[in-house]
């Protein structure tokens, strides 16, 4: 965030949809206008009077989809503003294409002529006169030909989710109508995500961020007649003009650059922060000048069902172990709103047929987390039985223990890794199904079991690391020995493959295995040791890691946790 005195309209951190457009090059160009005997197909753009804007086909990244969007025209880097048919793709540019209708309106119709997008304007007016023209302040219009000033649709009265300098966004009080950016659903998917902001529509003399258009996570507080209160250091910015209008016609907000050669956008991104970016000449790149809200992790639900948030500087999300992204191609573009799920399904099974729940599920502990909203609060002493009523409540997801019970029946939103000693940090035990705390063995070919024992403290000598080495050469576990013990920590090798940069950093080597430097999101030290070469039975195993997880000295660190797979 820059200091309060040099304030910007734009924002912090990001994940920009900009950089990964494939943007079709433009063979030829229109005017600035589309009229009914000239339409846009193929690789044809649409171009502003002055050079800022352009309009055409795109398709991000490598999906092969296809929408007709604006972008900047005067930057190295493109970075499209709006976009039409955003949730109704077309395959083909050259057979697709954007003309003005018999109705009058502007219509994109595929291949096979059928409508994708319509602008669904509605009016009394000469339908052959009307003309779609680009301006140079990224607006496209719909006019009558012979009437400049008669605007009869534009696009700034629907974006996506970018507002530009010049661009009344707020509500038609006299119509009911509003503006309603909403985020793309990742980089390379523009269709809606499930964030979005605009006016309260409630109070009326705020905006608002929401998720899913229920659960509000931002809000600018009140205008004061040069700022919103709850925006710091707005008052005091000089690089821009701020006008806030609230009559009976309309309660609308306008930003606009005082030095018109500053190229900015606000854009809501796919994680659901309100962001400016600025165009930098000399670094030509999109710089984040601030963030609302400016911390990720405050981004109600940024990680979705089943991931956690990791707080603090690096902010990011990951899922539970146990977890895997819904999609793994959205998680790796830095677009996590769709979170995590299961990689071993649960069912509700007949205790009376399979020996009850404990032997189908298990609690797996996750540690200084701040609590999901919506739990149930139960009036039992025990964390016994806290637990035993989560096991036996196969909707049960997650339970945890801190002066009194308290359960969730839903998946978990909102996960957040808090900082060792947060006041508002604890430990939850989620539910997950026992095959995966177990390690299918098969005594007819070689395993390689890798067992990760994590420890709870940070390296403060070489003398104390050495000592660690040593006690890790008889731990052994199975997964199937801590379902049951709420003590050690299990941590998939994913996981944990992440925490130590995939095993780069070697502090040491014994004749069992290599043990690597880590850190955990909260960022504790960890050391990691993977054993190799062990041919240990699973009792045997079990046996030990159970012992040796119980041991506490104070000249030894104690096993934290383990992962194992074979």
């Amino acid at each position: 965030m820059a200091p309060p005195s040099k304030w910007k309209i734009c924002s912090s951190f990001s994940f920009l949809i900009l950089s990964i457009f494939h943007l079709y090059t433009s063979t030829s160009a229109l005017t600035d206008t589309i009229s009914r005997v000239q339409s846009l197909s193929g690789s044809t753009t649409v171009v502003s009077k002055e050079g800022n804007f352009e309009l055409g086909f795109f398709s991000p990244g490598n999906t092969g989809n296809l929408y007709v969007g604006i972008w900047f025209r005067t930057t190295s880097k493109k970075a499209v503003i709006w976009v039409a048919n955003r949730d109704n793709p077309v395959t083909s540019a050259t057979s697709a294409e954007l003309k003005i209708s018999e109705d009058g309106n502007l219509v994109l119709l595929n291949k096979f002529g059928e409508p994708k997008w319509s602008s669904n304007g509605t009016w009394n007016k000469p339908r052959k006169s009307i003309v779609a023209v680009l301006l140079d302040n990224g607006n496209l219009i719909l006019r009558d030909q012979g009437n400049s000033s008669d605007v009869i649709w534009q696009s700034f009265d629907h974006p996506t989710d970018t507002i530009l300098s010049g661009q009344r966004f707020g509500i038609n009080k006299i119509t009911g109508e509003y503006q309603d950016r909403v985020s793309w659903k990742d980089p390379e998917d523009p269709a809606p995500g499930p964030f979005s902001n605009h006016v309260d529509l409630i109070r009326l003399n705020q905006y608002v961020s929401l998720w899913n258009q229920s659960k509000v996570y931002w809000q600018s507080g009140n205008w004061t007649g040069q700022a919103f209160t709850s925006i710091p250091g707005m008052p005091l910015n000089t690089e821009y003009n701020y006008v806030f209008i609230n009559n009976s016609h309309q309660l609308k907000f306008i930003y606009t650059t005082k030095d018109v050669s500053i190229i900015t956008r606000i854009v809501l991104t796919v994680n659901g922060q309100l962001q400016c970016h600025t165009w930098s000449n000399k670094s030509e790149e999109w710089i984040v000048q601030w963030s609302l809200p400016a911390a990720l992790c405050d981004v109600y639900s940024v990680c979705g069902p089943f991931g956690v948030c990791k707080t603090g500087f690096d902010e990011k999300c990951y899922c539970l172990p146990g977890f895997r992204p819904v999609s793994s191609r959205s998680w790796d573009l830095g677009a996590w709103n769709q979170g995590c799920v299961r990689k071993t399904d649960i069912s509700c099974v007949d205790s009376n047929k399979h020996n009850g729940q404990q032997e189908k599920h298990a609690f797996l502990k996750i540690a200084n987390i701040k609590v999901p909203g919506n739990p149930m609060q139960l009036n039992v002493q025990s964390e016994e039985e806290c637990r035993s009523i989560c096991l036996n409540n196969c909707i049960c997801t997650a339970y945890a223990h801190q002066h009194e019970c308290i359960v969730w029946n839903s998946e978990l939103r909102d996960l957040k890794q808090l900082s060792d000693g947060n006041v508002d940090a604890i430990d939850i035990y989620v539910r997950l199904a026992a095959s995966d705390l177990q390690v299918q063995y098969n005594e007819h070919k070689t395993h390689h079991m890798r067992l990760i024992a994590v420890l709870g403290s940070t390296f403060v000598a070489l003398c104390a690391f050495g000592a660690i080495i040593w006690t890790f050469r008889k731990r052994n576990a199975t997964q199937k020995a801590f379902s049951n013990d709420d003590s050690l920590i299990l941590y998939s090798y994913s996981f944990l493959q992440h925490c130590t940069k995939n095993f780069s950093d070697k502090l040491g080597q014994g004749s069992f295995g290599s043990v690597y430097k880590g850190s955990l999101p909260n960022s504790q030290m960890i050391a990691v040791k993977k054993l190799q070469g062990m041919r240990q039975g699973e009792k045997q195993f079990q046996t030990e890691v159970r012992a040796l997880g119980r041991i506490h000295h104070t000249n030894l660190v104690c096993l934290e946790g383990f992962c194992l797979r074979s």
